[in-house]
């Protein structure tokens, strides 16, 4: 007797290839946490600066988004923002905006 398995073996050699793999980056959800490590070196831990280079933490989504782009593109210069945002989507600004945004400033 001829023992046959319920799945077939196409069907599992493609889920196992599937877990494999690691996920696209286009379908990835951003890391904001990850991202935003980079800003904390100037702005401060958290985004709370003690210096001269402003504070991001709870300031607007709508304004750090505004900001980014605007240093992204070259329109905001006279720091070194254009190249470090340079390469960032369009999703990793949001992310990064609603990261700070939801960090209260006096915390």
């Amino acid at each position: 007797m001829k023992f046959r398995h319920p799945i077939p073996f196409p069907a599992i050699a493609i889920l196992a290839a599937a877990i494999a793999l690691p996920a696209s980056s286009a379908l990835a959800a951003p890391q904001p946490l990850a991202a935003a490590e980079s800003c904390t070196t100037c702005h401060g831990g958290g985004g709370k600066s003690s210096g001269a280079i402003p504070t991001i933490a709870g300031k607007e989504a709508a304004e750090l988004i505004s900001d980014l782009e605007a240093f992204r593109s070259g329109k905001m210069s006279g720091s070194i923002m254009g190249r470090l945002v340079g390469g960032l989507t369009e999703a990793e600004i949001e992310a990064i905006a609603r990261y700070f945004a939801s960090i209260a400033e006096g915390e």
